[in-house]
């Protein structure tokens, strides 16, 4: 993981790097007892939903490092993807509360898989 410029660079699945951009993180719910896990589609599969995690994780990081706040990720709730947009809502403490967290990232694949060319 590296910070260059507000735009992050983070491991994507199948080992693929992506550039991360942080489009929004803002706060919707205080001790969210009352938040229903939505979740991720199984039909993404388990390797969607660890990238997801792992690029959840690393925007509670990267707010961290950006905000000199200590937040703890604790699970992502729901996920909207519209084209390289991912709207994600998280769960995440300060050690004394629970709170819901609603974040849009932008994200772009530095290396692409490139079909082969016919010869």
């Amino acid at each position: 993981m590296s910070v260059v410029g507000g735009i992050s660079e983070v491991k994507g699945i199948e080992d693929r790097k992506a550039l991360v951009e942080l489009l929004e993180f803002k706060l919707v719910d205080v001790d969210a007892a009352t938040s229903v896990p939505v979740g991720i589609s199984e039909a993404k599969g388990v390797e969607y939903r660890d990238w997801i995690d792992k690029l959840s994780r690393f925007v509670i990081s990267l707010v961290n490092w950006t905000q000199n706040i200590h937040l703890e990720f604790s699970k992502v709730l729901d996920v909207e993807e519209k084209d390289l947009i991912f709207k994600i809502k998280i769960k995440a403490s300060n050690g004394r509360r629970m709170m819901t967290f609603e974040t849009k990232v932008l994200v772009s694949t530095l290396n692409p898989v490139v079909p082969a060319t016919p010869a």
